[in-house]
């Protein structure tokens, strides 16, 4: 499972997580996240590999890369 946290508090926070090829591959939301308390996203299905998050939350955009081993 991956675990994201955010710096700040936000309201509506999406998670989006991408594969190598664009496709979207795991979604999450959560209605308020505090700073630091962790979002998880099941990955258990996806091959290991590079994945883009990206996370949207009070009007900002956040971008990652992550490696699933």
């Amino acid at each position: 499972r991956l675990e994201v946290a955010l710096g700040e508090a936000a309201d509506n926070v999406n998670y989006y997580v991408y594969d190598n090829a664009g496709g979207m591959v795991a979604t999450a939301h959560a209605a308020h996240k505090a700073a630091g308390e962790p979002q998880y996203i099941n990955m258990g299905a996806c091959a290991p590999g590079i994945y883009r998050v990206k996370v949207t939350a009070g009007g900002k955009q956040y971008d990652a890369s992550v490696l699933k081993k």
